[in-house]
């Protein structure tokens, strides 16, 4: 099935080091790609005065450049053998890209993060964190390396490899939206998935550490159970699924540590799409993971509303191939 790969292009070489991976997920799923730039007015200030005018022979000069080079990173696209389409928009860069998401009827953005940390996100945000909160549709966060002088190679090589995909789970029914998101990749790109689901030390439920209580057994046998469960479902799409459960203090430094020792090529994983002060002071595990990880991360924020054809395709073919004690245990607390 043709998808559609929304990528947004702030004129920053920075933001075009997401094309070679958004080209290797087009090439492996027959994607058409969408490269987006917003367009912000260009004003001047007055001789006298401190409120800026609007410049229209600069701002259309601007613009003229803008779409220029966007036509030119689709022409690299279209030659590298995937469907492009350049397009300049108007209105707040956030707010505007989100919007171009449901009426292009995207599957999937992919953009680059600089990952500030936690106070310099409250204060200042960041597209890509506006994109996340506001946007139906799944983010692939990519962490941009150094950018040399070199041009932008389009080698398919030298995208993130996406063989092994981490999907990080509570045993919420809200944790494993993210599963029909992650499908669509992980089918097309043949990649293996773990399902991990990390429960609590003995430390962490303020018992004593050198005895472990019966409770922490039985969390874990529930959890095993739950995942097993699950990944019976996976394996019905011909996939390659394992499960793990972790015993940690601090789940988010659980899933990085799993990450890292594994040789996990993606972690997806919902969020809860908070902002501002409510981020800060309450936090969540995907936000941690973020700001923690040079690993590609797929964010996924659970709508109940309308969501793209593939995504509803994935969900209801897994939902409906489940069995229903499966269906049971799969719902189970952790």
């Amino acid at each position: 099935m043709a998808t559609s790969i929304l990528v947004p292009i702030d004129g920053s070489p920075f933001s075009e080091q997401a094309l070679p991976t958004a080209v290797a997920i087009a090439r492996r799923t027959g994607a058409r790609l969408q490269l987006v730039r917003v367009h912000e007015p260009v004003f001047t200030g007055p001789p006298f005065g401190d409120v800026p005018v609007p410049d229209p022979a600069w701002d259309r000069e601007m613009r003229l450049e803008e779409e220029a080079r966007l036509r030119e990173l689709a022409s690299r696209v279209v030659e590298a053998g995937v469907e492009a389409r350049a397009v300049v928009i108007d209105g707040p860069v956030a707010s505007a890209l989100a919007s171009c998401v449901e009426e292009v009827d995207a599957d999937l953005v992919v953009m680059t993060t600089h990952g500030r940390n936690a106070f310099s996100r409250a204060w200042l945000g960041s597209v890509a964190d506006v994109l996340v909160r506001k946007c139906t549709r799944p983010v692939l966060l990519l962490r941009p390396g150094e950018v040399g002088a070199e041009a932008l190679d389009l080698d398919v090589r030298h995208a993130p490899s996406f063989d092994h995909i981490l999907i990080p789970t509570d045993g919420s029914a809200f944790s494993k939206q993210v599963v029909g998101r992650a499908l669509a990749l992980a089918r097309p790109l043949g990649a293996r998935l773990t399902l991990l689901r990390v429960v609590p030390t003995a430390r962490a439920l303020g018992m004593d550490p050198e005895m472990p209580p019966p409770e922490l057994a039985r969390r874990r046998a529930v959890a095993t159970e739950a995942l097993g469960a699950m990944a019976e479902g996976l394996v019905t799409h011909g996939l390659r699924v394992r499960t793990a459960v972790v015993a940690h203090d601090d789940p988010p430094t659980a899933i990085l540590e799993y990450a890292r020792e594994h040789g996990v090529g993606l972690i997806a994983m919902t969020t809860h799409g908070r902002s501002g002060l409510a981020r800060l002071a309450l936090g969540s595990v995907a936000d941690q993971v973020l700001r923690g990880t040079e690993t590609p991360l797929l964010l996924s924020r659970p709508v109940t509303g309308t969501r793209s054809r593939l995504s509803r395709l994935l969900e209801r073919e897994w939902q409906e191939e489940a069995r229903p004690d499966e269906a049971r245990s799969i719902a189970a607390p952790g």
